[in-house]
This record gives C-alpha cells, sequence and structure tokens, in this order.
C-alpha cells in the first residue's frame, strides 16, 4: 500500500511539472513560427484560429531603421490583430525608432536592438512584457525614450521593471509628428 501512495504521489508531481511546463510557453505554441508571412517591411507568424499575429522581424534584407507596426495586418486576404513582438524580433537589425500602434501588445525579450533611440506605444495600457525587451539601456548606456499616451508614464513605470532604464514622454500628439 506504502509503494502505491509513493506512485500516485509522484505521478501527481510529474503531472504538475508538465502542467507548469505547458503554461509558461503556452504564450508560442499557436503561432506557427514555420509559415511566416510578410507585409510591407515586416514579418509575421500568425494564429488563424484567433485572427492574431505576431511580428517577427523584418524582412531578410531590408535595412529599415524606422517602422511602424500597425494594430492590425492583412496576410492573405486575412485581418489579423497584431498583439506580440517576438522574442529577438529585431535585436539584430539596426532600428533606431519604432511605432507600435497595437492598444494591446505584448513585447518579449529581446525585442528591439541596442541600436534604438525612440519607441512611440498607443497603449493606454502598458503592454506586457516578458524579461527584457530594450537591451539600448543595458548594452549601450543610452536611455531609450519612450513616447506613452498623455497620463500615462505612472502606469508604464509600475507595471514592469523594464521601464525604469527608460525615459518617458507622455504625449502621444507629439509621438506620432
Amino acid at each position: 500500500m506504502c509503494k502505491f501512495i509513493s506512485f500516485i504521489k509522484g505521478m501527481a508531481a510529474l503531472i504538475v511539472c508538465l502542467l507548469v511546463s505547458a503554461t509558461a510557453s503556452a504564450d508560442d505554441w499557436w503561432f506557427d513560427e514555420d509559415n511566416i508571412m510578410s507585409s510591407g517591411e515586416l514579418n509575421y507568424a500568425v494564429d488563424v484560429n484567433a485572427k492574431a499575429a505576431r511580428c517577427v522581424g523584418l524582412k531578410e534584407g531590408s535595412t529599415a531603421t524606422v517602422i511602424t507596426v500597425p494594430a492590425k495586418v492583412t496576410l492573405s486576404g486575412t485581418v489579423y490583430d497584431v498583439v506580440s513582438i517576438g522574442y529577438a524580433a529585431f535585436f539584430e537589425t539596426e532600428l533606431t525608432e519604432v511605432h507600435l500602434l497595437s492598444p494591446s501588445i505584448e513585447l518579449n525579450d529581446g525585442a528591439f536592438p541596442p541600436t534604438l533611440q525612440s519607441l512611440y506605444l498607443s497603449a493606454v495600457e502598458p503592454p506586457t512584457v516578458y524579461e527584457l525587451p530594450f537591451t539600448t539601456s543595458y548594452m549601450s548606456g543610452n536611455m531609450l525614450k519612450v513616447y506613452v499616451p498623455e497620463g500615462c508614464a505612472e502606469k508604464y513605470f509600475a507595471s514592469s521593471e523594464a521601464w525604469a532604464f527608460c525615459v518617458i514622454i507622455e504625449g502621444q500628439e507629439q509621438a506620432l509628428d
């Protein structure tokens, strides 16, 4: 009987570990990273069921230094909400300025390059931030300027430690000029 109880406890621990592991990586599984689609200068992976797109970087050969990631993108005739900037999406680029137009977006680890100087966000609520999406401040010592809608700076600073290494400037009308 004692061996049976030990076996059940071991199985329960294994199930919990598997569930935690699945939860930790749940963010990535639905985006088809093997089927990349392009629009303009940008590449996207999509979740066809949720009609959601993750921006995964620049098209091969692009030398863009300024980009705008739209709130919605049409790929192969289907409109997708852009909900995420992928892991290391722009890390190996020379981007200096990025405009994110989505009202709700996730920023993944290493998403932006050390060359980034200005990030413009339309989101009133701060994006979900995973790890350190901004390498600018950490690698080059330069403070990234982040432009947010009027009255949102406190929300951004309170939402993640990643914003502590940025200069946050309020007033979206300044950001889109």
